[in-house]
């Protein structure tokens, strides 16, 4: 019950906070946090960190290429199973055969004129 008054209820810091009013103590640690997050980083952390982003970057960028490849190669074996492939038989032994030419149209009426 710390944060309560011997009665119950909220301390006024509470009370504050609900309806959105900023203190002083607030403001006091906002810009202890600030001053937390723009502490000047070692050479040796930023160089690590710029090292494993390089790392991390090269990897992503091989990792797409091997995939790209794997894509293109898989794309070229699926065009050459389906393309049709020309194949030329030579016929020594030639057969002519004549063909009738038939007129399978029916004839109009003759007494039928335009």
């Amino acid at each position: 019950m710390s944060g309560h008054q011997k009665n119950g209820l909220p301390k006024e810091p509470q009370v504050a906070g609900g309806f959105g009013f900023v203190t002083v103590e607030d403001r006091q640690k906002w810009e202890q946090a600030r001053q937390l997050q723009h502490r000047p980083e070692s050479a040796a952390k930023a160089f690590v960190k710029g090292f494993s982003s390089g790392v991390t970057e090269y990897r992503s960028k091989l990792n797409d290429a091997r995939l790209r490849a794997e894509q293109q190669q898989a794309v070229k074996e699926e065009h050459e199973a389906t393309s049709a492939k020309t194949i030329r038989r030579t016929i020594k032994d030639a057969e002519t055969v004549d063909i009738e030419q038939r007129d399978l149209r029916d004839q109009l009426d003759p007494g039928f004129e335009f």
